[in-house]
């Protein structure tokens, strides 16, 4: 849940309004947990993972990617 809110005083400082959000935030919670994990197996493997865009450019890799090429210098 995400709130937020404010409160409303009157001339004598006084509270007498609040008004506020709350957000369900479930399944953006979900999502990066989800993703979390996912880096977390990418980054402790051994195997060679290398992330590419549209265009073939190498834009991500992980350790075992690294040893890899430090072994073949």
């Amino acid at each position: 849940m995400l709130g937020r809110g404010r409160g409303f005083y009157d001339d004598s400082g006084k509270p007498h309004r609040l008004a506020g959000l709350g957000l369900d935030i479930t399944e953006r919670k979900q999502a990066e947990m989800a993703s979390k994990r996912l880096a977390a197996i990418v980054e402790s493997s051994d195997d060679a993972i290398v992330g590419k865009d549209l265009n073939g450019v190498i834009t991500s890799w992980n350790s075992g990617a690294e040893t890899i090429v430090r072994l073949h210098r």
